[in-house]
């Protein structure tokens, strides 16, 4: 078949939450990126944003997680509050620039591997923007944004998302 596209999973960021290349690992990721592209191939970063790992030093500021922590999702990880314009501007946009752009310092890869976006944001969870309670629709907006954001760096972004560990086929 002929894909390709080469997903770095992870293991390429320095914790979860910490979305920044683990230079130990790979301490020229833009070089490897840059290798990749010129044998032809589209490269994605896998990333979790609705995850946070108990390590709270890679967890952002507290001005960008819901109730300031506070309350805490399924899994009892508190959540990233996406629908905050703060957020939106402070967090997510530098986080995908980062990610996608071409600029020096950046890691220019062409699409994301959205993952654990199973675990719940329930209604009791207080969001900036009250109309995105609920898991259906906060997931739905916080894809909206990243993929309009996304594509203001690479016009033909994609991302793919992971939503269960388990598939199950009907015939």
């Amino acid at each position: 078949l002929p894909f390709r596209i080469f997903i770095f999973d992870g293991g390429w960021e320095m914790g979860l939450g910490k979305w920044e290349v683990d230079r130990t690992r790979f301490p020229d990721f833009r070089g490897l990126i840059d290798w990749l592209h010129d044998e032809g191939f589209k490269v994605a970063l896998w990333w979790a944003p609705l995850h946070l790992g108990p390590d709270r030093q890679c967890w952002p500021a507290a001005r960008y997680l819901a109730t300031g922590g506070r309350t805490r999702m399924t899994h009892g990880i508190p959540l990233i509050d996406y629908s905050n314009p703060p957020t939106q501007k402070e967090y997510l946009l530098p986080l995908l620039r980062r990610m996608l752009s071409v600029e020096p310092g950046c890691y220019d890869a062409d699409m994301i591997k959205l993952d654990f976006t199973a675990d719940k944001v329930q209604r009791h969870i207080r969001v900036h923007d009250r109309n995105l309670c609920g898991e259906d629709r906060y997931f739905f907006e916080m894809v909206r944004l990243v993929a309009e954001t996304g594509r203001g760096f690479k016009p033909d972004f994609c991302f793919f998302c992971l939503l269960s560990d388990e598939i199950k086929m009907e015939a």
